[in-house]
């Protein structure tokens, strides 16, 4: 078993080496409201070199077809720490495999690595404007003038979900594009500096607040990008300011 590079910025996947390439897993750490299993008489509870996890097996709920019915099932092994950190491995696994084995394993490991994690700030990772920050920290600019009510259910370290003056839920989220992409845009203006394209048909609109960076296959540019399904462009502004203000 390995685990393999970062592939997204809430987990990294785990190669279970042998014959079987039916078994994927995954490894998460994820800040913010968690989806963790319910707590039902199925879920088990067990004890990870001194960390308390809970063991989701899909097989062990009543719910749960019959095995033999079955192609692939599902354990998720989770464990919380302060701050609402939630580290979790999910493994998806044929009948014929013990999954939940496979979860204890990487379990302790990723329980292992997360302990020996560096301080806050010393990564020699690229660093840029949106590194470390709270999503919603443009929003709560508009506090002080409306009526803004967090959805922190739907919120997370990348998202940001909220409603202005009792409007339809609104995502904002931190982001990092492609600059030959966002030429083709329909729609480009300009708000406090801050290069903005999207399209009003759809209410999702990126501003530009950082500067571009090279990545692996080509360059990237930080950007927030605002999601206003119920397109309303004055509102979709009124955020835009308060991010280009912000940055």
């Amino acid at each position: 078993m390995a685990v393999g590079a970062l592939r997204s910025v809430n987990g990294c996947p785990a190669r279970i080496e042998g014959p079987d390439s039916s078994i994927t897993a995954t490894i998460y750490l994820i800040v913010g409201p968690p989806a963790l299993p319910p707590h039902e008489p199925w879920v088990k509870h067990d004890v990870i070199d001194g960390t308390a996890v809970t063991i989701a097996d899909t097989f062990a709920s009543p719910k749960s077809p019959p095995r033999d019915q079955v192609v692939s099932a599902t354990c998720v092994v989770s464990d919380r720490y302060p701050g609402s950190v939630v580290l979790s491995a999910t493994v998806s696994y044929p009948p014929a495999a013990d999954g939940c084995q496979i979860g204890t394993d990487l379990m302790r490991v990723a329980i292992g690595q997360f302990a020996k994690r560096p301080p806050h700030g010393t990564s020699t990772a690229l660093r840029t404007v949106l590194t470390g920050i709270d999503p919603c920290r443009p929003v709560t600019r508009l506090a002080s003038s409306h009526v803004v009510v967090w959805n922190v259910a739907d919120s997370d370290t990348r998202n940001c979900a909220f409603t202005v003056d009792g409007s339809p839920e609104i995502l904002v989220s931190l982001e990092y594009l492609d600059p030959s992409a966002e030429q083709y845009q329909p729609e480009h203006f300009e708000i406090a500096g801050h290069q903005v394209a999207g399209d009003s048909h759809d209410g999702i609109f990126n501003i530009v607040v950082g500067q571009e960076f090279p990545y692996d296959s080509g360059t990237r540019i930080p950007a927030v990008e605002i999601a206003d399904l119920s397109k309303n462009m004055d509102r979709i502004k009124l955020i835009a300011t308060a991010i280009a203000e912000d940055f």
